[in-house]
């Protein structure tokens, strides 16, 4: 992961994550996004060899 990967943030009852220009990228479900997308509870994060789930 690099310093500045990704950027999380609080928006409309759920999350937006939004890509850093990061060198091993961002995924969704499996899916590398570019620029922002919207994340919901239970969505499958990967942020270079991290995964997680979002949880609230």
């Amino acid at each position: 992961m690099s310093r500045q990967h990704a950027r999380l943030m609080r928006r409309d009852g759920g999350f937006e994550l939004m890509d850093l220009n990061s060198t091993n990228g961002s995924y969704v479900e499996d899916r590398q996004i570019h620029g922002a997308v919207f994340v919901g509870a239970g969505s499958q994060l990967r942020l270079g060899d991290i995964r997680f789930v979002l949880q609230l």
